[in-house]
């Protein structure tokens, strides 16, 4: 189990493949197992993993931290690994993660796709986030994935099942943590602001949504693409929030499409 230490935090990592290196960041209360599955589909790719701080095999910190940090923590792995520049896909808060790296360290990001994410987090996502801050404050973990499932869910999935069976589907993509470190985790998607810095993102950019995407509609995913300069859009129309997941066999045709592309 690769581990790396940056500041205070203890990062857990796995690779898997070879090739071409593609970086995946997880997003908020999620851990590097759901990625498994996509990871082993991009044949002909040098697959890293991550797992954030405060998530899966990585440590839990004492005091909170900005996304700058979590940059810090995307650059140590990849100077424990020795290389020098990666493709990254960042899914919701790992897509913040990405672009905040992207902006800081443009050298060593060959390409970037960033998935059912945002710019900016404004009063809507702030509400949200501190929604689910308390909810994991005051709920047993098992009430927790029930109501983030409703949360997360797309109306015409919330009909199709009792909630209890849709949260049996859904409950893979939650990794368990703490109420504090998931809150640590909450904190600092809710300061997330890249979009007046956009237009210094060089890097060739995928930028997936999913049209029934409840969490993130789709006007975050337009903002990002009409920031960054070199931004493609791809609309997945039957995808919510969990993108790579509920359209897995497209998201992984248009990822490898678009990183098998000259840069």
């Amino acid at each position: 189990m690769p581990l790396v230490r940056n500041a205070d935090a203890v990062l857990h990592y796995d690779v898997v493949g070879e090739g071409e290196p593609l970086l995946i960041l997880p997003g908020l209360a999620m851990d590097i197992g759901p990625w498994r599955p996509l990871a082993s589909m991009l044949v002909g790719f040098k697959i890293v993993l991550i797992d954030n701080r405060d998530a899966g095999g990585s440590s839990t910190t004492a005091q909170q931290y900005a996304l700058s940090d979590m940059s810090a923590d995307v650059r140590a792995v990849l100077d424990d690994l020795g290389l020098e520049q990666v493709s990254i896909l960042g899914h919701s808060l790992g897509g913040q993660i990405a672009q905040e790296f992207a902006l800081r360290d443009p050298n060593r990001v060959r390409k970037l796709i960033l998935a059912n994410s945002w710019a900016r987090t404004d009063q809507y996502l702030a509400n949200k986030f501190e929604t689910w801050r308390i909810l994991k404050r005051h709920l047993p973990d098992a009430h927790f994935r029930e109501v983030m499932t409703f949360n997360l869910s797309h109306p015409d999935v919330l009909a199709s099942a009792p909630l209890h069976a849709i949260t049996a589907l859904t409950n893979p993509l939650f990794h368990d943590q703490s109420a504090d470190a998931f809150c640590r985790g909450a904190n600092a998607a809710s300061q997330a602001d890249t979009l007046d810095r956009l237009t210094g993102l060089v890097s060739p950019t995928l930028v997936i949504s999913g049209e029934r995407d409840v969490v993130l509609p789709a006007p975050y995913s337009d903002e990002l693409t009409n920031a960054i300069p070199k931004a493609t859009r791809i609309r997945l129309e039957t995808a919510g929030h969990a993108a790579p997941w509920e359209a897995s066999e497209i998201f992984v045709n248009e990822v490898r499409s678009f990183l098998k592309r000259p840069a």
